[in-house]
């Protein structure tokens, strides 16, 4: 952390930006606030964090750097006349609405938390962040690339602007070579051209002293009547695909996709799509024998789920066993939020159960030693960021992280996809590797597969 500030500070002196790349629980957010406190006396600095992030930058703050004044941008009427030493914390959508005003200050720094919020450059949020006077930025992330090339020349567009060029060069000159044909010296100048700019340390790497972390795949027998709904609707969704061959292409892909969903939801629980049919889940009956069995040796868990429904449908069956549940998902309020986390930490709760994109940042769950994700996503750097809530510095036992897989579904498919995701990310950001989109074919034969 200190190689972190110091790298941070002195970027400071010559570049209009970083880019912080830290493995997630590595401390980020403490680096930060050590660089902003250096900076303190150059004038009004601005944070823009997910909403859920609000509360850990004011309570990391407060112990970390007292010395620094953070006030939320939301209980200010005006910015109008703020002093060094000040700073505004506002969420990404409220900087959007209220990027008018704020652009009319001079931010000394500007830190982009979460910064893969604007990995998109047309969305609002990355056009509004981008016209932000500042001094010098600072973009955060976990996850600097997770998909494709171009989210890359978003961040660095905010970060570091002009160091990828404009959109239509960088199309030419780095993501089509490399997307299209594994261009593998383009790939490396890519790289080498950000590395000056990105710092990006790995927890196996930079914190030896945390506990194990092991990961385990439960393969999951559908029962029968499971298996027959499954083929059933996988056999409708093919044929409807057959007949829908001359559609304009993103309109098949937006099928293939709701196919896919529809299917991997009947890989957790038939009653996720047909509610009436009265069929249990041989998933779900897996889950609750481990987590009664954790339950009666001492140990805590963390389920994941990216389908809310399917949450509610797990919480009910473990509350029907006797365990006690937290629960957030994006719903979540922001008070109801911090109760529930300081709560579970604080002992009270056998299980937390989460939906995959509400618990993937901005969460310090280290009572829990058991990790269990229920449905497995795309890209596994999000399953990642949601399994470092528990396995981060502050952790004092192994943790354990089960991931539980319907053989012979759409499931197995996606893990097949992880090790390539993960090599996009470790070889564009160590100058080796090639990213790029699943275009509908890829999609389909998932499907077809599945």
């Amino acid at each position: 952390q200190t190689a972190g500030v110091q790298w941070l500070l002195r970027l400071a002196h010559w570049s209009p930006g970083a880019v912080l790349a830290d493995d997630m629980g590595l401390g980020k957010t403490v680096q930060t606030l050590a660089v902003l406190l250096a900076r303190r006396q150059l004038g009004p600095q601005l944070v823009v964090a997910p909403l859920s992030l609000l509360h850990n930058w004011e309570q990391e703050a407060a112990r970390f750097a007292p010395d620094l004044q953070l006030v939320q941008l939301h209980a200010l009427a005006s910015v109008e006349g703020l002093q060094p030493g000040q700073v505004v914390v506002a969420s990404w959508d409220r900087m959007v609405r209220r990027v008018d005003e704020l652009r009319q200050t001079q931010w000394a720094t500007l830190v982009l938390d979460e910064a893969q919020n604007a990995k998109n450059a047309q969305t609002q949020r990355a056009k509004a962040a981008g016209e932000l006077p500042r001094g010098y930025c600072i973009a955060l992330t976990g996850t600097p690339v997770e998909n494709r090339t171009s989210e890359l020349w978003s961040l660095f567009s905010l970060a570091v602007p002009g160091l990828l060029g404009g959109w239509t060069w960088f199309r030419d000159t780095f993501a089509a070579p490399i997307e299209n044909k594994r261009d593998k010296a383009v790939r490396n100048r890519l790289a080498q051209r950000i590395a000056p700019f990105l710092l990006r340390r790995l927890k196996r790497d930079v914190a030896p002293e945390l506990p194990s972390r092991t990961e385990v795949q439960l393969d999951i027998t559908l029962s029968d009547e499971e298996r027959a709904m499954y083929l059933a609707h996988r056999g409708a969704i093919v044929q409807m695909l057959a007949e829908a061959k001359a559609l304009p292409p993103e309109q098949r892909r937006m099928q293939v996709l709701a196919g896919l969903t529809r299917l991997r939801q009947l890989a957790c629980h038939p009653q996720l799509v047909e509610p009436d049919c009265g069929l249990g889940s041989s998933k779900l009956q897996v889950l609750v024998e481990r987590l009664v069995a954790l339950k009666e040796e001492g140990h805590r868990a963390l389920v994941f789920s990216q389908f809310v429904r399917h949450l509610a449908l797990v919480r009910a069956e473990l509350e029907r066993s006797g365990l006690t549940i937290r629960y957030l998902d994006g719903q979540t309020p922001q008070a109801q939020r911090r109760t529930e986390v300081e709560a579970f930490q604080a002992g009270d709760g056998d299980v937390f159960l989460i939906s995959l994109k509400a618990g993937g940042t901005g969460l310090n769950l280290t009572a829990a030693s058991y990790v269990f994700h229920l449905d497995p996503w795309w890209n596994p750097a999000v399953e990642d960021q949601a399994t470092d809530r528990a396995h981060r510095i502050g952790q004092q036992q192994p943790v354990t992280v089960y991931r539980l897989v319907a053989d012979a579904t759409v499931e197995s498919q996606i893990l097949q996809l992880h090790a390539d995701k993960r090599a996009l990310v470790a070889d564009l950001l160590d100058g080796t590797g090639a990213g790029g989109a699943m275009d509908t074919a890829e999609l389909e034969a998932l499907l077809l597969n599945g």
